[in-house]
């Protein structure tokens, strides 16, 4: 019972994490305001994010501690098999890449977009998009390979 919960929490974690970064791939960061209105783009992507860091802090404290619970629970109750094993590290190795491209737009990208002079924002926004559908490519794959996972 207590596999079946911390699948459900983990999973609904990441989904939603996953959800959130296509809807702003798909659909935020391509609005047509940004082209049409540069500045006034700006400003709202600015107020729209506020705070979201904490957010995503904070889903990544669910889903870590839930994921290394799983792993735990797994070897210390049944056959691990190659299989299973083989797509644990590939999920890891993913999940640590979904953190540290996170780091990066947070702790990087974002102060040189708040500090850009508008000129600078063109190759800042190309980044930008590079790392998101990088967060979205890397979630969607650690979610499948849980997924996948779950039936090995």
């Amino acid at each position: 019972m207590i596999t079946a919960v911390l699948e459900a929490v983990h999973t609904a974690a990441l989904a939603s994490w996953f959800g959130c970064m296509c809807y702003s791939v798909m659909f935020v960061q391509r609005h047509p305001m940004r082209a049409r209105e540069p500045a006034v783009w700006e400003v709202f992507v600015t107020e729209m994010v506020h705070g979201v860091r904490w957010i995503v802090l904070g889903t990544m404290a669910v889903i870590f501690p839930t994921w290394v619970a799983l792993i735990a629970l797994r070897i210390a109750t049944a056959d691990t098999g190659t299989v299973w094993l083989s797509l644990m590290a590939t999920k890891s190795v993913l999940l640590i890449g979904v953190v540290l491209l996170f780091v990066y737009v947070s702790w990087h990208l974002w102060p040189l977009r708040i500090f850009a002079l508008p000129e600078e924002l063109p190759p800042i926004d190309r980044k930008f998009m590079n790392a998101s559908q990088g967060l979205v490519l890397t979630l969607g794959g650690a979610l499948a390979l849980g997924v996948v996972a779950g039936h090995v």
